[in-house]
């Protein structure tokens, strides 16, 4: 099962992992909702992240890690930021990388597959979405999602041989996301040969151990 009630700035007091916040708490919350921002836009983010823990609700998740408090405050900041700006690109690759680090993977899968189409397909965002794959042991999945993530990425940048694949970018993209992917793209390569599904199997570290040679080889051979 998923957490409780989310933390929204129209949920109530008690926040999205299911811990009663202080009426001081909620005040404060309610305060952080900007009134030049329109109201429809935030109501639909909040509507949003409600589909997403219904969808989530719905899946069998591995048991996780206890949550520390700072962990729950970044969290919370994160949700908040993107109830008033669901259209923050940053801030939701930030949101679904913060879902995996705490160990809820689908989470992140169900914020991903819920924004607008145009939202998923920065690469930075897919990326977190071929990550999720991979942690629910989807490795196929993962690897198809994060080959396009690395070729819109590669469009952006400048390169032409992903010209055929990808359409004129409406985003950036880093060189460092770029070099991310591609050590992704290559360890996910291997387990898929290699048949590797239990993120429990030691294969999976070898895939990742020569993905980074893999990476470092090319970085040095390059001019």
């Amino acid at each position: 099962m998923c957490f409780g009630p989310p933390v929204f700035v129209i949920a109530g007091p008690e926040n999205f992992w299911g811990f009663a916040a202080s009426d001081e708490q909620a005040q404060q919350r309610t305060s952080l909702a900007p009134s030049t921002q329109p109201m429809e836009i935030r109501a639909c983010a909040a509507i949003l992240l409600c589909l997403v823990l219904a969808w989530c609700g719905q899946v069998a998740v591995a048991p996780t890690p206890v949550i520390r408090e700072s962990q729950l405050m970044t969290l919370q900041t994160l949700e908040e930021q993107f109830v008033r700006s669901p259209l923050d690109r940053a801030n939701t690759a930030r949101l679904a990388a913060t879902y995996l680090k705490l160990g809820r993977p689908q989470l992140a899968i169900g914020l991903v597959r819920f924004i607008s189409a145009t939202l998923r397909e920065d690469p930075a965002i897919s990326h977190q979405l071929a990550r999720a794959y991979e942690a629910t042991e989807r490795i196929s999945d993962a690897l198809a999602t994060a080959d396009l993530a690395y070729a819109r990425c590669a469009r952006a940048l400048g390169s032409d041989t992903t010209s055929m694949v990808t359409g004129v970018p409406t985003y950036t993209c880093s060189e460092r996301t770029l070099a991310s992917l591609e050590r992704h793209v290559t360890a996910l390569g291997h387990m898929r040969t290699w048949g590797v599904q239990s993120a429990r199997d030691p294969r999976r570290a070898l895939a990742y151990r020569l993905s980074e040679r893999r990476v470092s080889l090319a970085s040095y051979s390059e001019p």
